[in-house]
């Protein structure tokens, strides 16, 4: 990891201490980022700032893994993940605690492994 990724990454951490989902937000235009970049991708700004986003979101597709190959992830398994679009505006891929059809309004939240060595996840969760 360079030191661009790890600044990003204790950047992320550091602004997602609360309760609120944090994404960097370009003050120039506006546009929410995710994946986490240096650079506004719309317009490259560096005048980023990590700002509270909605943190709901709709289903593009979903599926669920059966098998790893990593022995720390087997207990883990049937493991969902969702492809999703955030109200915020970006579309990301999630971990999600059950499985999801298409369209289906989920809420998501940050996800920090108890051992502190996993990076930091995204978790869909059911929207009632």
């Amino acid at each position: 990891m360079d030191l661009s990724e790890q600044y990003l990454l204790q950047a992320w951490v550091d602004a997602n201490s609360g309760e609120e989902l944090c994404l960097p937000l370009c003050q120039d235009c506006g546009l929410v980022l995710y994946p986490l970049r240096e650079n506004c991708s719309h317009c490259l700004s560096t005048n980023l700032s990590w700002e509270p986003v909605d943190n709901k979101a709709t289903v593009l597709e979903s599926t669920s893994l059966h098998h790893t190959l990593e022995p720390r992830l087997k207990q883990k398994l049937p493991w969902y993940v969702a492809l999703v679009k955030m109200d915020a505006g970006p579309v990301a891929l999630v971990t999600a605690s059950e499985e999801f059809k298409s369209d289906n309004r989920i809420v998501l939240q940050l996800f920090f492994e108890e051992s502190g060595t996993e990076l930091p996840m995204i978790v869909a969760k059911a929207y009632l």
